[in-house]
C-alpha cells in the first residue's frame, strides 16, 4: 500500500512540474502587424503562447524587451497532428537591436516532443544571447497547412499558468486534433 502512496507522490509531482514548465497564454485574433505585435513579458519565466494559423492569417508578431546579455530561449512547437495530417509548418524570424535588417531565422528541423500529455514537434530553437538592450521581434510565418503553434520564450520556470487559461489552450489543442 505505501508503494502506492509514494507512487502517486510521484505521479503529482510530476504533474505539478509539468505545470510550471511555461506560462500558457493564447493569441486568438492574430497579430498580423509588427506595430501591435503580441507583447510577452516577465521573461525570467518561460512563456508557451498559443495560436491557430490558416489560410488567410499568415503571420502572427511577438515582441519582448530584453537587456543585452539576455538569453531568451525561443523555441517554435506545432502539434504533431497537424504536422503529419495537414502539413502545417511555420518559420520564426526574430529582429532587433544588433541582428541583421533580414533577421535572424533559426535552422529548421523537426524534433518530437510530448508536453502535458500534448504530442509535438519542435520546428524551430534559439538560445543565445541577444546583443544589445531593446526591444525584439519574434515573426512567426505560416508556411503550409493550418493549425496550431505554440511560440514560446522565457528564461526560467516556476509560475504556473491559472487554471481557466490551462482548460483553454486544452480546448484548443483538442480542437486541432
Amino acid at each position: 500500500m505505501w508503494r502506492l502512496h509514494i507512487l502517486l507522490l510521484l505521479c503529482m509531482s510530476a504533474l505539478l512540474r509539468s505545470l510550471r514548465l511555461h506560462i500558457g497564454l493564447i493569441n486568438e485574433k492574430g497579430t498580423p502587424d509588427s506595430d501591435t505585435a503580441y507583447n510577452v513579458d516577465e521573461l525570467e519565466y518561460s512563456h508557451a503562447v498559443y495560436a491557430r494559423m490558416e489560410s488567410g492569417r499568415e503571420v502572427d508578431y511577438y515582441s519582448f524587451e530584453a537587456e543585452a546579455g539576455f538569453v531568451p530561449r525561443l523555441m517554435l512547437f506545432v502539434t504533431t497532428s497537424a504536422y503529419n495530417k495537414r502539413g502545417f509548418r511555420v518559420s520564426m524570424t526574430l529582429t532587433g537591436p544588433g541582428i541583421p535588417p533580414e533577421g535572424l531565422i533559426p535552422p529548421a528541423f523537426a524534433q518530437p516532443f510530448n508536453i502535458m500529455g500534448a504530442d509535438y514537434m519542435l520546428l524551430q530553437s534559439h538560445y543565445a544571447p541577444v546583443p544589445q538592450s531593446g526591444q525584439y521581434k519574434v515573426r512567426v510565418d505560416r508556411i503550409t497547412g493550418e493549425g496550431v503553434y505554440a511560440f514560446c520564450v522565457g528564461s526560467g520556470e516556476g509560475k504556473v499558468s491559472e487554471p481557466e487559461m490551462l482548460q483553454r489552450i486544452m480546448e484548443l489543442l483538442v480542437s486541432d486534433n
